[in-house]
């Protein structure tokens, strides 16, 4: 259920495509590209180093565990937040 409703999310935030793959995947072993942790954040390619701090703390502060969202929504924008800061 968690999957649906997090692909529904993007979808509706983002658009059809927001998961496009990607040749590219920026993390070794991670199943997110690139494009696809800009589409979690809602950032573009230019977004840089506090943009990235700043989209993954508003999304935080509404899908966190404690404030009604799930593990896995908070998981996946941790991820997107890490793959973009190259953590």
């Amino acid at each position: 259920d968690s999957i649906n409703l997090l692909n529904a999310y993007f979808k509706y935030r983002f658009g059809d495509n927001w998961n496009q793959s990607q040749s590219n995947q920026s993390n070794a072993g991670s199943s997110m590209t690139r494009a696809q942790a800009l589409a979690v954040l809602g950032l573009t390619e230019d977004a840089d180093r506090d943009a990235i701090i700043k989209a993954h703390r508003s999304l935080m502060q509404k899908l966190h565990p404690d404030r009604g969202g799930n593990d896995y929504l908070a998981s996946q924008i941790n991820l997107a937040k890490d793959i973009l800061l190259d953590e």
